[in-house]
């Protein structure tokens, strides 16, 4: 009996294949955003990977690219789909981004946010220990896990204080494991600040320095015009800091020369400080927060200025075998400001068009019932419409939909790459190579 063709078996292309020349080498680069297989074809071999359909079912060949996702039998976009509902429902982890206040004592020309004044009052506080208390009576969570946020959180340290203690014990009387984390602007995380987070079982600090000194100063400012990286660096320099201090640059225009002196910097500061700190850059992005605030103009960075970050963004997502969508998304995943308010993000934290719930009435799991906005609770909930917007695109297994709230209000942010795909194949299959290029000489000078 004659055997089966490949085609005639099931095995179809997978609809997230992309193809990119490489004529210089006379090859053909090749990746799947779907399996994160990636590869460098002779012509040879390319011409072999447009016939295989053809191919004996029972030939190696079939098997060879069937593993590597070239081919498939599944329906992929059913299983990308139940990939991601997954993700959203896990119950493993409740995820709690809290603002203790929205204020802050920076007057940033490029933040996202929108300075309201006020604290977290007792009440709301209350209300914060009673909604996680509802929540883990109902489900079987192994973690709780905290990020403290703001404007300024550190302004509010006397919050953070109580809450993590009781929250804390929440978490043993239920045998959850406890971890917190804080993005702060760092000029108030003086020894008393450092013992207090490490009494909250915080385990890493995100702090910003905009480049050196002068340049930092002219973006990271107080309200009152007043420099800032001195006090960050000195609180940095002069304590044994028990925990990650994760350094963010946001890089603009007018100091993205400074993005290699500031890490020679802070390599020398955690030398002589002892401290244990990383750092990476990151593009400054447009808000609308920063243009209402009539700030003074920074110049982001355009087109191929940007696109060193983007394709470092691309080449760290496709090599993620865990294909996560944005915390916006995971009913389990919750902000709150300092009122008790809901919100998908921490980007829009104090933004009204995005408030949907209150922790003093919400249930996750009865949502859209229990919200102040149910069709937007119903939007996180149902996956942000993301096989309605992107459902066909190619990229969807590794950007993911990008920001489902860019999405909601019919500003959708696709990467740069998309317009560019094979600028992407080739940035990732050469970068990929080289790496295990490097991994090899280091293996051969190590042996």
């Amino acid at each position: 009996m004659e055997s089966r063709t490949a085609r005639e078996a099931g095995w179809n292309y997978s609809n997230y294949n992309l193809f990119a020349e490489e004529p210089e080498l006379g090859k053909i680069a090749w990746l799947n955003t779907f399996s994160g297989s990636c590869s460098e074809f002779s012509r040879e071999e390319y011409l072999q990977t447009q016939q295989i359909l053809d191919f004996p079912e029972d030939d190696p060949l079939v098997g060879h690219y069937a593993k590597r996702g070239l081919i498939t039998r599944k329906d992929e976009k059913e299983e990308l789909r139940k990939i991601f509902s997954e993700a959203c429902e896990r119950e493993n982890a409740l995820l709690l981004t809290i603002c203790p206040t929205l204020a802050c004592n920076y007057d940033c020309p490029y933040c996202f946010e929108k300075h309201i004044p006020g604290r977290m009052t007792p009440e709301v506080m209350d209300n914060v220990v009673r909604f996680v208390q509802r929540l883990t009576e109902k489900h079987s969570f192994h973690t709780l896990s905290v990020l403290w946020f703001g404007g300024e959180p550190l302004l509010g340290l006397d919050i953070i204080e109580s809450l993590s203690e009781r929250l804390i014990a929440l978490a043993e009387e239920h045998g959850m494991e406890y971890q917190a984390q804080i993005i702060t602007n760092g000029y108030l995380l003086d020894e008393h600040a450092v013992d207090v987070l490490v009494r909250g079982r915080v385990n890493k600090v995100q702090i910003t320095l905009d480049g050196l000194a002068e340049s930092h100063n002219k973006t990271r400012h107080l309200t009152n015009g007043g420099g800032t990286f001195d006090v960050i660096t000195e609180n940095i320099r002069r304590q044994k800091i028990p925990f990650l201090v994760d350094v963010r640059f946001n890089v603009i225009r007018e100091n993205r020369s400074e993005v290699e002196p500031l890490w020679r910097f802070l390599d020398e500061l955690a030398e002589k400080s002892g401290n244990d700190i990383t750092y990476y850059a990151s593009p400054a992005f447009e808000s609308d927060a920063a243009k209402e605030r009539n700030s003074r103009d920074v110049s982001l960075l355009q087109g191929e200025e940007n696109s060193e970050y983007v394709y470092k963004d691309a080449l760290k997502t496709f090599l993620s075998r865990r294909m996560g969508l944005c915390d916006a998304l995971k009913k389990y995943a919750l902000t709150f400001d300092h009122e008790g308010n809901v919100y998908c993000c921490g980007q829009k934290v104090g933004d009204p068009s995005e408030l949907y719930a209150n922790i003093r009435d919400y249930d996750p799991d009865d949502g859209d019932r229990t919200s102040v906005h149910p069709e937007i609770n119903h939007y996180y909930q149902n996956l942000g419409d993301i096989f309605a917007d992107c459902g066909d695109c190619v990229f969807l297994p590794r950007c993911r939909g990008e920001c489902p709230a860019k999405r909601r209000t019919g500003a959708p942010e696709c990467p740069e790459y998309k317009d560019h795909p094979d600028a992407y194949v080739l940035h990732i299959v050469r970068s990929l190579k080289e790496r295990k290029k490097k991994r090899k000489s280091s293996s051969e000078n190590n042996g």
